[in-house]
């Protein structure tokens, strides 16, 4: 008989596995990032790649393929539609730069006055040019540095592309596979995990781009109203870094009163100063009206997690992994609480999936009615060569004698005259 590993081999193993995954992940920290974000575009395209697939009636490996190149063929015209932009704005910015410099030299050069209290902001002014000029230098020295985290981003960029179209397109072999490496007795446990997890990210991804879109739209056409240049472009924008939950916004703002300063309004008659001003009132205003209104109402019910426990799960993956961590923050939490529940029911030995228990025990007490049958086409009905019964047949009455058993045997018991009569 084989031998089998005590309970106490079993823990080893189990907390040694545990112990070594987490070294592992310290490890290859680095690569954490790219993985999550190719297994996220991996779970956004499959779906896409299945529909396209059915409406199309086209080979699934053939829809995945020309999936990617219309996602490659993006992300490449990204840099041709917007460098053009970036650049004139740039050029602009250095031609107003010793103007702006002058200005705000001249400005700093005031003291402020509080009543009968005078405050000398030049000492202000000078640190501020000083520590500007720090940066510029040390930029203008680490331009090799520059060009090298230039050009791991793109060998990045280049394994999420390959990594998740592998994914995509053998998705179904990849879920069987970890289906059948599951032990047989658990393998209802896990795709109900499976099937809660997706819902939980389904939601997640479906409510983030409702949000996208409404705040995109809000911001770009407000914008449009007080007549800020570009304003559908920082709507796009504002849309666009709405997948960073609760910094996106703020992020937004920077480069909209950046616009607002040195531009202006084509619409209000006001200085840039002051309609720099109006911009991040509207901003915040706009802000508050997504974390108190939008939020709650989309990202809150497609999770049921409370704005707070999204917030400070933020705050950790700011933490830990930086703008990713933010923005798979709440997903994650998601995750997390429905693995956390399945282990709470299993520690009390109760049925871990109590709403799929409620509805296999509904199914199976299911007592028929009366009122359940339904008379089919295929149903008899009498025809006219079907005998109907005569007023001339006999109808059993009550005084006719009924036979008893005794009388039965009798009958059947052939009588001494037959009997001879067979022997002859």
């Amino acid at each position: 008989m084989e031998e089998r590993w005590s309970p106490t081999a079993k823990r080893t193993v189990t907390i040694g596995s545990v112990i070594a995954v987490f070294m592992l992940l310290e490890r290859a920290r680095a690569m954490l990032g790219p993985l999550a974000i190719t297994f996220v575009l991996a779970y956004i395209l499959s779906p896409i790649a299945d529909f396209l697939s059915a409406r199309l009636r086209l080979n699934r490996t053939l829809v995945v393929v020309m999936i990617y190149l219309t996602l490659v063929a993006s992300i490449l015209a990204i840099p041709v539609l917007f460098i053009p932009f970036l650049i004139a704005r740039i050029e602009d910015f250095v031609d107003d730069l010793p103007e702006l410099v002058s200005v705000t030299g001249e400005l700093f050069q005031q003291p402020l006055i509080f009543g009968d209290y005078s405050v000398e902001i030049q000492d202000v002014y000078d640190q501020v040019s000083s520590s500007i000029e720090g940066i510029l230098n040390s930029l203008t020295s680490q331009t090799i540095d520059i060009l090298s985290d230039i050009a791991t981003a793109l060998l990045w960029t280049v394994f999420i592309l390959v990594a998740s179209f592998y994914m995509v397109k053998d998705a179904a072999l990849i879920m069987r596979w970890f289906d059948e490496a599951v032990p047989p007795d658990y393998r209802e446990d896990v795709r109900m995990l499976r099937i809660q997890i997706a819902a939980s990210w389904n939601a997640f991804l479906r409510g983030q781009l409702i949000l996208c879109m409404t705040m995109g739209v809000i911001v770009g056409a407000t914008m449009a109203l007080i007549g800020l240049p570009h304003a559908w472009l920082i709507g796009l924008l504002f849309g666009f870094l709405e997948f960073i939950p609760n910094f996106g916004p703020t992020i937004a703002t920077v480069p909209t009163v950046l616009i607002a300063f040195f531009e202006g309004s084509n619409v209000l008659e006001i200085s840039n100063d002051w309609f720099a001003v109006v911009v991040v009132v509207i901003s915040f205003i706009l802000q508050q009206l997504e974390n108190g209104f939008l939020v709650p109402r989309i990202m809150g019910q497609s999770l049921n997690l409370h704005p707070l426990v999204v917030l400070t799960a933020a705050m950790v993956g700011a933490h830990l992994y930086g703008v990713l961590g933010i923005l798979l923050a709440a997903p994650l939490v998601a995750t997390l609480r429905v693995l956390a529940e399945y282990t709470y029911y299993r520690l009390l030995d109760m049925p871990p999936f109590p709403g799929l228990e409620e509805s296999r025990d509904q199914s199976s007490d299911y007592v028929p009615q009366s009122s359940d049958y339904v008379p089919q086409s295929s149903d008899y009905v009498p025809q006219s060569s079907d005998h109907v019964p005569q007023s001339s047949d006999h109808v059993p009455q009550s005084s006719d004698k009924v036979a008893q058993p005794a009388e039965v045997e009798q009958a059947a018991r052939p009588t001494a005259a037959t009997e001879s009569k067979q022997l002859e």
